[in-house]
């Protein structure tokens, strides 16, 4: 049986650890004596033949503590979501998006190649459009019995604006313009401006970098300098 005195001396050199492990002067040899002295067993587990790799630690005293993560694999089909890829690929594809502004898209979303490069770039989704035979006229597969009046598509409305297809996305993701979706595939954006709405959205438009988030926080300036006068009067 420890001792209190026992006991806090190794809860001390526990704390102790991670700066030992980080220190400069810390071999690679002496941190695998570390990982010796802590870790009774690993076991790593690939889901599938996927990216996705699960890892179980066993440490000195019995504890388990398990971990993901991600592998490079050699191909596309291999990722775990790669019909999810695909899918979001020919959605982004029918909006008109160049195939720089979709790769920023999908990185934006947590989606990655294969292989040991993180993010895509304009290569990487040129490649897998043509994987799927998605071809430039297919993006524009539009059908303009579709938009109601003062509906514009979200390729169009940018080109009118003048600003980037990509942008005017995230507006609509963000709530920012009133938009809806086709109902049936291929499933485009449609947005809804008339005169006044265009100018605002032009207006939105020269507005500087980070506007909306400064002003999100001045509105919410006198709530927060309501609660804190009600905290200080407690």
């Amino acid at each position: 049986m420890l001792s209190n005195q026992e006991r806090e001396a190794i809860r001390q050199l526990a704390q102790n650890i991670p700066a030992l492990w980080q220190a400069s002067t810390t071999t690679n040899a002496q941190r695998k004596e570390i990982i010796r002295q802590v870790i009774a067993k690993i076991t790593v587990e690939v889901i599938g033949n996927s990216e996705q790799v699960q890892i179980t630690i066993e440490w000195v005293g019995g504890t388990c503590t398990k971990h993901s993560i991600v592998r490079p694999v050699a191909k596309l089909t291999q990722l775990s979501r790669y019909n999810q890829l695909c899918e979001r690929l020919k959605n982004l594809t029918t909006q008109g998006l160049s195939p720089e502004e979709i790769a920023q898209c999908l990185n934006s979303e947590g989606y990655h190649p294969p292989k040991r490069r993180a993010t895509f770039n304009r290569q990487g989704v040129c490649e897998l459009k043509r994987r799927l035979g998605l071809s430039q006229e297919h993006s524009c597969s539009i059908h303009r019995d579709d938009l109601g009046e003062a509906e514009w598509w979200l390729p169009d409305l940018a080109g009118t604006i003048g600003m980037p297809n990509i942008t005017l996305y995230n507006w609509v993701k963000r709530g920012w313009v009133k938009a809806r979706q086709q109902e049936q595939p291929p499933r485009n954006w449609i947005i809804w401006a008339d005169a006044a709405e265009l100018e605002r959205l032009r207006q939105r438009r020269l507005l500087p970098l980070g506007h909306a988030t400064r002003q999100k926080w001045l509105n919410q300036m006198p709530a927060m300098s309501t609660h804190l006068n009600s905290a200080t009067t407690l």
